[in-house]
């Protein structure tokens, strides 16, 4: 009898170390962004030199699309407002050594204290939540910051392109599958296809 009991209580036990685990594990999913959704974090006094270098460089991708029309949806935000994006899939860290500000090299100098000495070009992978990419750039002013752009671009866009698709594909797996649709494929061309639902469908 007293092993019944015991059986029960390590039950319990194991059942509320199942939902800490779980809960935590969700607060590592990326929410409320959209797949292209670019975050660039720069203080005040770096955006005021660095934002139309920064919005020029992005916006190159646009060429490629058959209109007009952003690649990157760019969210500029401010070191203090932070946490409130600390989720985003794509974050990317502007940091000038010229102006000077406190509140933006401590962020950057916080986030990649691991960098390697007297290197411009940082990545961070799945920091603060999965399927995340961080980067770094760092530079003394603004006319450095366009070498390192220029010097780096390839990388930096391959980076990002390569997480925002495999966020797009991650979210398309978890819509279920539209079984109507395939099955009225099969029946009429003989092949099979799987088509996801869409969210209105849901």
């Amino acid at each position: 009898w007293l092993f019944v009991i015991k059986m029960k209580i390590y039950r319990k036990i194991l059942f509320f170390l199942l939902i800490i685990l779980l809960s935590s594990c969700s607060d590592n999913v990326i929410q409320d962004f959209e797949s292209n959704e670019l975050i660039i974090v720069s203080s005040k006094e770096d955006s005021l030199y660095s934002s139309p270098t920064i919005y020029d460089f992005f916006k190159m991708k646009n060429r490629y699309l058959p209109i007009e029309e952003d690649y990157y949806n760019i969210t500029w935000i401010r070191p203090e407002d932070f946490n409130r994006y600390i989720k985003a899939p794509s974050i990317v860290f502007i940091n000038l050594k010229n102006p000077k500000d406190d509140l933006g090299d401590k962020l950057y100098n916080r986030i990649f204290q691991n960098r390697e000495n007297n290197s411009k070009v940082n990545f961070i992978e799945n920091f603060y939540a999965d399927n995340q990419t961080i980067i770094g750039i760092e530079s003394a002013d603004v006319i450095e910051l366009n070498n390192v752009l220029f010097n780096y671009r390839d990388v930096l866009i391959a980076q990002v392109d390569l997480n925002i698709n495999q966020l797009i594909l991650d979210r398309s797996y978890e819509l279920p599958l539209n079984q109507e649709i395939s099955s009225k494929i099969k029946n009429k061309y003989g092949i099979e296809v799987f088509i996801k639902s869409s969210k209105e469908d849901t």
